[in-house]
C-alpha cells in the first residue's frame, strides 16, 4: 500500500487505507465464521450507531509514526516524516434490552459480553493484516461501549503509518 521512502500522500490515501481495513475485517469474519452485520462502510467524524453495522471511522491524520509517543498528540512536522492515520473501527450489534422491571438480565449481559469477545477476536485477526500494510508498527486498543439505544459496540482505536 505504501513505500518506506514515500513522504507525499495521495488525495485519497487515507480513505483507501480505511477501505482496505474494512476488507480485512470482512476477511477475518469469514475466517472465524462470524456473521458480521451487512451494513458496512467508511466514514469520517462521528459515526451513527443506529443499526447493526461495521464502520471504519477516519478520526484524524497526524505527522509521525504510531510508536513515537502518544499517538493522539500531533508531532512537529519534518519533510521526511510519514503521516499516521487514526481510525475507530466499530462492530455494532443489537444489545440487551431493558426488561419490564427496568433491569437487564445477567444472562443477556453475559451473552452480549460473549458476542463482544468474538468481535474482539475478529478485530485482532484483522490487525495482523493491517500491520502488514503499514510502513511501521501500528498501535491499537479495543474498548467496549455502553449499552445504549439497544446497541453495543466493540471498537478498536487504530493508528497506522501511511507514507
Amino acid at each position: 500500500m505504501t513505500s518506506p521512502d514515500s513522504t507525499t500522500m495521495t488525495p485519497t490515501q487515507a480513505y483507501d487505507f480505511a477501505q482496505q481495513v474494512l476488507s480485512y475485517i470482512e476477511e477475518a469474519g469469514l475466517e472465524h465464521l462470524v456473521d458480521l452485520p451487512t451494513s458496512r462502510y467508511v466514514t469520517t467524524g462521528e459515526p451513527v450507531y443506529d443499526c447493526e453495522q461495521v464502520v471504519v471511522t477516519i478520526v484524524s491524520l497526524q505527522t509521525g509514526l504510531p510508536e513515537g509517543g502518544q499517538s493522539s498528540t500531533p508531532q512537529a512536522i519534518s519533510c521526511q516524516d510519514p503521516w499516521s492515520l487514526v481510525m475507530d473501527i466499530g462492530i455494532v450489534r443489537c444489545g440487551p434490552r431493558l426488561e419490564k422491571n427496568g433491569t437487564i438480565s445477567h444472562q443477556a449481559l453475559s451473552g452480549a459480553a460473549y458476542s463482544e469477545s468474538i468481535d474482539s477476536d475478529v478485530l485482532m485477526t484483522a490487525l495482523d493484516s493491517i500491520a502488514q500494510d503499514s510502513i511501521s508498527s501500528v498501535r491499537a486498543a479495543i474498548t467496549y461501549g455502553a449499552y445504549e439505544g439497544g446497541f453495543i459496540a466493540t471498537t478498536m482505536r487504530l493508528t497506522a503509518a501511511l507514507a
